[in-house]
C-alpha cells in the first residue's frame, strides 16, 4: 500500500462535507485508510496519527482541501476520489432556481422570514461574516475551524449584545478537537477501552446539547481508527437517532421483549436509522419466557435481522440487586450472550 494525494489550493469545504467524504472514501475498493478535509494543523495532527501525512501535505495551508489515502494503486485511489466527488450533494433544478445573493445582508432583506444563518468559511473571515449575520438580526451557527481566540471572544461578546445571549444560553464549538480523548479519558478493562458520557445531574440545567456534539466528533474521530472496533451502548430512546449522534455506526443492535409495543420501537428504530443512512438494524430478543415468546417473535422480526434470544433469568435480576455484573452470576445467559456474538461473527 501506498499514500496517495489530491490536494486543491483554494477550495473550501465545510466539515459536514468532509466528513461525508471521509466516510465514503473509507469504503471504497482498494482503499485502506483514508482522509479528507482541509489541510489545517488540527486536520495534519489526524493525518499524522493515521500515517497519511506526506511532505507535500505538510506544505499545505489552511487554504487547501485535500484527499489523502493509503491505497493499493493511483488507478484505486483516483476511483475513490471520484465517488467521493461524486457523493458531495449536487445543486438540484428545484435549488438552482432559488435566488442566489451575493451578501448576507441581501439575503436577509430577501428572505425577511429567516432568522438563521449558517457560516462556513476559512476560521480568519469568520468573524467579518458573523458581524453581517448579527447587524442584520440573524442568529448565527458557525462550522469554521482555526478560528482565531481573539476572534472567538469578540463574537461571544457581540452575541451576547446582539441577542441577550448570557452564561446558560451562549455559542458552544461544532467542531471540538478530540482526537487525543478517547485515550486519554477511556478505562481499559480487559484489553477495552471504556468511555462513559456523562448525564444530567441537576434537573433544570438545560439541554445537552454540547455533550452530544463532543460525543459525535468522538464517534467520527474513531471511525479513522481502523484497528478499533466500536461499540455504542445508547440509553433507552429514540434521541439518538434525531440528533444524528450514532449515524457513523455499520449497524444497530436493538434489545426488545417478546410485546407488541416493544415490536413497534424496532420497526420506528429501523426507519429513523435509514433516515440517517444505517440500514442495518439488527435485534436481540430479552427476557423471552417460553417457546410462545419465541415463535410471537419470530412471526414479527425477519429472520436476517433477529440475532438471538437472551431467557428471562432470575439470576440476572439478582445480579443487578447486588451491583454485580451478570457475567459472574449467570453462565446460562452469558452462553446466550456468546451466541449472539458469534452468529455477528459469521455474518460480518
Amino acid at each position: 500500500m501506498e499514500v496517495f494525494v489530491k490536494i486543491e489550493r483554494g477550495r473550501y469545504v465545510d466539515s459536514l462535507e468532509t466528513l461525508l467524504a471521509s466516510s465514503v472514501l473509507n469504503e471504497q475498493p482498494g482503499i485502506e485508510m483514508g482522509c479528507a478535509g482541509m489541510a489545517t494543523d488540527p486536520g495534519k495532527d489526524v493525518l499524522e496519527s493515521v500515517g497519511l501525512l506526506t511532505e507535500e501535505l505538510k506544505a499545505c495551508d489552511g487554504s487547501c482541501y485535500i484527499i489523502a489515502a493509503r491505497a493499493e494503486s493511483q488507478e484505486a485511489f483516483d476511483k475513490a476520489v471520484a465517488e467521493v466527488e461524486a457523493s458531495l450533494v449536487p445543486v438540484s433544478e428545484d435549488e438552482a432556481e432559488q435566488p442566489s445573493y451575493p451578501t448576507i445582508k441581501a439575503a436577509a432583506e430577501g428572505c425577511p422570514k429567516a432568522n438563521l444563518c449558517s457560516i462556513a468559511v476559512p476560521g480568519e473571515y469568520a468573524l467579518g461574516e458573523v458581524k453581517k449575520a448579527l447587524n442584520a438580526g440573524l442568529h448565527c451557527v458557525v462550522f469554521s475551524n482555526n478560528v482565531p481566540l481573539s476572534d472567538e471572544r469578540e463574537m461571544k461578546e457581540l452575541a451576547k449584545e446582539r441577542t441577550a445571549a448570557n452564561e446558560s444560553n451562549t455559542f458552544y464549538k461544532l467542531n471540538p478537537e478530540v482526537s487525543d480523548l478517547p485515550d486519554e479519558l477511556s478505562r481499559d478493562v480487559n484489553g477495552v477501552k471504556l468511555l462513559v458520557m456523562g448525564t444530567v445531574d441537576t434537573g433544570g440545567s438545560g439541554c445537552v446539547c454540547p455533550e452530544h456534539v463532543m460525543l459525535k466528533a468522538i464517534l467520527s474521530n474513531l471511525v479513522f481508527r481502523k484497528d478499533d472496533v466500536v461499540v455504542m451502548d445508547m440509553e433507552a430512546g429514540l434521541e439518538h437517532l434525531g440528533r444524528g449522534t450514532a449515524s457513523m455506526m455499520d449497524q444497530f443492535i436493538v434489545v426488545i421483549e417478546p410485546g407488541a409495543r416493544s415490536i413497534q420501537t424496532y420497526e420506528r428504530i429501523k426507519s429513523l436509522a435509514a433516515d440517517i443512512g444505517v440500514h442495518r438494524v439488527r435485534v436481540v430478543a430479552n427476557k423471552v419466557r417460553d417457546e410462545r415468546d419465541e415463535e410471537f417473535l419470530r412471526r414479527r422480526i425477519p429472520a436476517e435481522d433477529l440475532l438471538g434470544f437472551i431467557h428471562y433469568n432470575p439470576d440476572v435480576i439478582e445480579a443487578d440487586r447486588n451491583g454485580q455484573s451478570p457475567f459472574d452470576y449467570s453462565d446460562k445467559a452469558v452462553e446466550e450472550i456468546r451466541a449472539v456474538k458469534e452468529k455477528m461473527d459469521r455474518e460480518t
